[in-house]
């Protein structure tokens, strides 16, 4: 095993007993910090309320999902989690077993994610 550096500390856990996400929960506090991955979504087909919480407690109930929100106004969900634990792909499957559509966005080179783009259509006179 190798030796932690200076002011670091080294956790062992038994994956029958505790997850990663409990883990970093408890662990959670001054001096300690998890890193933590995020993955943006465009969502398609939301039309109320009711959609958009369907969405975000299926997404929570995730095993590594530590937060999902998700913005009906904006058709977007916004996803932390462990990568350890959880893909973004299975994030997309969970939307699509409860009826919806997600497309991960891609972070543009200035580090935020891209915007959706609507078709547009023109008519010329």
């Amino acid at each position: 095993m190798e030796k932690p550096l200076e002011n670091q500390q080294t956790t062992r856990y038994n994956p029958n007993q505790a997850s990663v996400t409990g883990m970093e929960q408890t662990l959670q506090g001054p001096g300690n910090r998890s890193v933590k991955d995020e993955a943006d979504f465009n969502v398609i087909g939301m039309t109320c309320a009711a959609c958009a919480t369907r969405i975000e407690k299926g997404l929570n109930k995730l095993p590594g999902v530590s937060k999902a929100v998700v913005n009906l106004a904006l058709e977007t969900a916004h996803v932390e989690y462990n990568s350890a634990e959880i893909t973004a792909a299975d994030m997309i499957n969970k939307v699509e077993q409860l009826g919806y559509q997600a497309i991960r966005k891609e972070p543009s080179r200035f580090g935020t994610s891209l915007p959706r783009i609507y078709p547009v259509e023109q008519t010329f006179f």
